[in-house]
């Protein structure tokens, strides 16, 4: 019955698809466009921000195989399209994420931007999302709180796997970032809530600052990135506070794990 209602409704509607004619046989509008207003095309794409959540651990059957990228979408509409954009991507280098709180850091992450394929990242940037009541501090002298290794940890998947950070199989050549930049973001609407801004919360970033700089030293003097990140940035969102440390080679005898293969 269903069957015979839908041919019955394709047999009403056919006179009115017939009634259309091609006005002409112009090429497709996109790629008719000017090259300069194809390329504002491609920038407005590519800046396009994603919200995926992506496990930073295998979870059974639940693993994440595909990302939703715009652009990407777009290099499938045609070859002369992806051609384009190969070209133009080659400008775009930096990925995105952020990280609401750092007890979810040993179990996801979100990607905010990927604007290029794998092979041409050479930034990875870490948003971290800091309240009030955040807390880094650490153990003691020698050890760093535990956001500070699972951080390396995404680090060093991240540089095996790419943004698809649970596949089965590692990337064919592991990436080499040229910069890691932790950026830190005060969470307003956390602010917000105790009714005081950010940079009015007295003590609070005079306190969170220098910790966020140990912890990054702590990543910086094991080594254990050497090989796979040239340079490790802190830096603080609102007032461009910035410091900046070249990665180190690994001491001997002085590593606690090991770091991910060049």
């Amino acid at each position: 019955m269903a069957f015979n209602f839908a041919l019955s409704i394709l047999d009403k509607f056919l006179p009115v698809f017939h009634s259309f004619k091609p006005r002409c046989s112009a090429p497709i509008p996109f790629l008719d466009l000017p090259y300069g207003a194809r390329l504002e095309i491609y920038n407005a794409v590519s800046n396009l921000p994603i919200v995926c959540v992506m496990p930073t651990v295998r979870m059974g059957d639940d693993t994440v195989t595909r990302l939703p990228i715009p652009w990407f979408s777009l290099m499938l509409v045609c070859r002369t399209i992806a051609g384009e954009m190969q070209h133009y991507l080659l400008e775009r280098s930096t990925y995105t994420f952020y990280i609401q709180n750092f007890r979810s850091l040993a179990e996801c992450l979100c990607w905010q931007r990927i604007p290029c394929p794998p092979s041409g990242v050479r930034t990875l940037q870490a948003d971290l999302m800091l309240n009030p009541f955040t807390m880094c501090w650490r153990a003691d002298d020698d050890e760093p709180p535990p956001f500070v290794r699972d951080l390396y940890q995404i680090v060093n998947t991240f540089v095996r796997n790419g943004p698809l950070m649970t596949r089965e199989r590692p990337l064919t050549k592991p990436i080499h970032l040229d910069t890691f930049i932790v950026k830190i973001c005060p969470d307003v609407l956390m602010f917000l809530k105790r009714k005081v801004q950010p940079r009015d919360d007295h003590g609070w970033k005079e306190q969170i600052w220098p910790e966020m700089q140990w912890c990054i030293s702590w990543i910086v003097n094991r080594g254990v990135l050497f090989g796979a990140v040239d340079k490790i940035v802190c830096e603080w969102a609102d007032d461009g506070d910035r410091v900046e440390w070249e990665v180190r080679p690994p001491v001997v005898g002085d590593m606690t794990e090991s770091g991910p293969s060049p």
